[in-house]
């Protein structure tokens, strides 16, 4: 019995040695091929082009330059539209009521003539908010566009993941250890951000979609003193959303100038 418990004393420093050698060479060859590794991670998700569509690009509705998301955003707008222009046969009448209230001042004068002139105007913007909607969208991504050079060059985002996990290899022993565990680090965070990137995009270019394809009714609604806010919080996304498509561009554009600076 004390012979076998001494025999195991001797052979678990031994396990513990030769697990670490495994790690430690496994870990070395993961860092050395770090570089190869996250370009195919950025290629399955679609290159460069794909992580700038999920982080980056706004979706366009325009039928004659049809994109992923055109036929759902002009199907559902074209459906909200046509009821949107019912919806203003009830704004005339809530606007009749407010004309009465105001009659026993309960309510602020004016307010029945400013849903009256604000139907006009919405009734204007239903029909063009979607072309406008393109134009803007079109803009910006020529603006951030990697193809286009203005913001984002092509080359750029493979350049930034290739930095995030490429091991220097000057230094001493000690640096270069550290170099290759930190590279093998930034490898898996680099994996796990792409899928982020890919999960919250796909939601990103979702509610964009969505909130466009909604804009006949909250236009309507925010005629109405009682869901102006809920409204017009909708056209607060939607502006939000697509300045934060350029923000993410200027973003991108800043860390790729600091890794040339360092």
């Amino acid at each position: 019995m004390k012979l076998f418990q001494a025999r195991s004393r001797g052979v678990a420093p031994l396990i513990i040695g030769l697990a670490a050698l495994i790690f430690g060479v496994l870990a070395i060859a993961i860092s050395m091929a770090a570089p190869q590794i996250a370009q195919w991670l950025l290629g399955a998700f679609g290159g460069e082009q794909g992580v700038y569509f999920f982080l980056v690009e706004i979706p366009t509705a325009d039928v004659n330059n049809p994109a992923v998301m055109t036929t759902p955003i002009t199907n559902v707008f074209n459906l909200l539209r046509n009821i949107a222009l019912v919806f203003f046969a009830v704004v005339l009448i809530i606007a009749g009521l407010y004309y009465a209230l105001e009659s026993f001042r309960l309510v602020s004068e004016g307010t029945a003539a400013s849903i009256v002139t604000g139907s006009v105007f919405t009734a204007l913007m239903i029909y063009l908010f979607l072309p406008i909607y393109n134009v803007t969208a079109a803009l910006l991504n020529t603006l951030t566009s990697p193809s286009q050079g203005y913001i984002l060059s092509p080359g750029m985002i493979q350049r930034l993941i290739e930095c995030a996990v490429h091991a220097p290899p000057s230094g001493n022993f000690a640096d270069q250890t550290i170099a290759f565990f930190m590279s093998v680090f930034f490898l898996v965070m680099v994996a796990v951000t792409l899928i982020a990137v890919a999960i919250l995009g796909i939601l990103r270019i979702f509610f964009i979609g969505a909130v466009v394809a909604i804009m006949p009714i909250s236009l309507v609604l925010r005629l109405i003193p009682l869901t102006r806010r809920v409204a017009e919080s909708f056209i607060d996304m939607l502006v939000g959303l697509m300045l934060s498509s350029l923000m993410s561009a200027i973003f991108l554009r800043f860390g790729y100038e600091v890794l040339n600076a360092g």
